[in-house]
C-alpha cells in the first residue's frame, strides 16, 4: 500500500523522501525480477522493462479497479490476465 501511495503522492515528498522511495523501488523491482526471470531468458533490454511493468501494475493498478464499476470477481479477473501477460512476456525466451 505505501508504493500505491507513493505512486500518486510522490511529488509532495521532500527530495529525501523521494530518493529513498526511489531506492526502495529499485530494490522491489529487481526483486521481483529475480523472481520471475528464468536463466533461459536472454533479453537484457526488455526483461527488466517488463519487470518494471509489473511492480507498477501490482502498484497501480488495485487504485485504477477501485474506481471502476466492475464487480469484485470481474476485477480480479482483469488484474490477473493483465499480470499474466506480463510475467508470460519475461518467461518467454526471446527471439
Amino acid at each position: 500500500m505505501h508504493f500505491c501511495l507513493v505512486e500518486r503522492d510522490l511529488g509532495c515528498l521532500t527530495d529525501e523522501q523521494q530518493e529513498h522511495m526511489k531506492t526502495l523501488r529499485k530494490r522491489y523491482e529487481r526483486s521481483g525480477y529475480s523472481m520471475l526471470c528464468t536463466h533461459g531468458n536472454d533479453d537484457e533490454v526488455d526483461a527488466p522493462a517488463i519487470a518494471k511493468l509489473v511492480a507498477h501494475l501490482l502498484n497501480s493498478t488495485p487504485t485504477w479497479l477501485a474506481v471502476a464499476a466492475l464487480d469484485q470477481h470481474t476485477r480480479n479477473d482483469l488484474l490477473q490476465g493483465l499480470l499474466r501477460v506480463a510475467i508470460g512476456k519475461l518467461l518467454l525466451p526471446s527471439h
